[in-house]
């Protein structure tokens, strides 16, 4: 993404937002349950990590009670530990018909159920981080999963649903970037009195939907075909150096382009660390530095289309790294104007010349799934 100029505040470095608030565990594991059948596994033999999801060490086996319509019977594993959490499905013969993979599968979610309940739990929603993927120890300084969402509004909240300092003789300048050709307007319940929402909590996790609006609210747009959303902590939030990262799903379509990046907190630019962009292929990503003192044309990263995953940037005085699930993807020098604090952006934005523009096989609504956003400082 690229970044407007205007006026900003100072560092604070220091924890904001909601804190790790608990999540339903039922929830989490339903979560965990769904991305596993994405990537197949309830439909093969074999294995399946989720290196995402880190846990407290627990191991659970199940075997089906009766074989499936083919004669197997089915026996399911599962184990977690910082490496992330491993599945099995292994089948053998066995006299018989049924539903077994399935009846397995019901019971590994049950028993895993009793022990994501149990205390400590071991938890399907990734815990902060103690250290950086190179070892360093990390201290969070920031964390969000989204248990509600605390908006900036009359001088409190964290999320500012807007660019800039939220001010503009204009309110449409700070609601779109219109250097980048965008076609959608950053809306909230505030707009206009539209009482437009593209922010929704499900499941603790926030989804920022892009749509087309009602056509009652049309003519206050001056021609913006679709609406969507954008969260920045420039209110509530800025550091320099450290870790950041943002567990999300990213939709997919023809000029739908999620983004999680790193702004200047004064306003100026660049600099700008696009941590992760995505223009309509959930199957890929592309992270980017802007700055007057380096040159990147952006490296395009590979990842799984289904599921979630864990983008991250770690920024000190040396260098700049990009990962992905804790991979390495993409490593940089800092360059010299990249020595002052930073704020988080999150957005989903439509159309602009590199994404593309919205057709009539764009799926509308698409939607940015974020689980969580957390930053951390490098401890001493």
């Amino acid at each position: 993404m690229r970044s407007q100029r205007g006026r900003g505040a100072a560092d604070q470095g220091q924890r904001q937002g909601p804190g790790p608030l608990r999540l339903r565990r039922q929830q989490r594991l339903l979560r965990l349950l769904q991305e596993l059948l994405h990537r197949g596994g309830l439909r093969r033999a074999g294995g399946s990590m989720m290196p995402a999801v880190r846990t407290r060490p627990f191991l659970v086996q199940v075997d089906s009670p009766e074989p499936d319509k083919k004669g197997l019977s089915s026996a399911w594993s599962a184990s977690g530990g910082e490496t992330g959490i491993h599945f099995r499905l292994t089948r053998s013969r066995r006299r018989g018909r049924g539903h077994g993979a399935k009846l397995a599968a019901a019971a590994l979610a049950l028993s895993l159920a009793a022990c994501l309940k149990a205390g400590p739990p071991a938890s399907a929603a990734t815990p902060p981080l103690a250290r950086a993927p190179d070892g360093r120890s990390l201290a969070v300084t920031f964390d969000d999963e989204f248990d509600s969402f605390r908006r900036f509004h009359d001088g409190k909240g964290v999320w500012r649903t807007t660019y800039r300092d939220g001010q503009a003789a204009d309110e449409f300048d700070i609601r779109t970037l219109k250097n980048n050709k965008e076609v959608e307007l950053y809306v909230d319940p505030d707009f206009q009195h539209l009482g437009l929402d593209p922010f929704r909590i499900r499941d603790g996790m926030l989804e920022i939907t892009a749509d087309r609006p009602p056509e009652k609210a049309r003519g206050a747009l001056r021609g913006y075909q679709y609406v969507s959303g954008v969260i920045t902590t420039q209110p509530s939030f800025s550091q320099t150096y450290g870790y950041f990262e943002m567990r999300a799903k990213l939709p997919a379509g023809k000029g739908v382009w999620p983004a999680f990046w790193l702004v200047r907190q004064d306003l100026s630019w660049p600099p700008e660390v696009d941590i992760m962009e995505s223009i309509g292929d959930p199957s890929e990503y592309y992270a980017t530095l802007h700055s007057n003192d380096a040159k990147d044309g952006g490296t395009k990263v590979p990842i799984d289309r289904d599921g979630f995953h864990v983008f991250a940037v770690s920024w000190d005085a040396q260098q700049l790294v990009w990962f992905v699930d804790g991979r390495e993807v993409k490593r940089l020098p800092t360059p010299p104007d990249m020595h002052k604090p930073m704020y988080i952006i999150a957005n989903l934005a439509l159309g602009g010349d590199w994404a593309g523009y919205p057709d009539a096989g764009t799926p509308f609504p698409a939607t940015l799934r974020i689980d969580y956003i957390r930053a951390y400082r490098f401890a001493q």
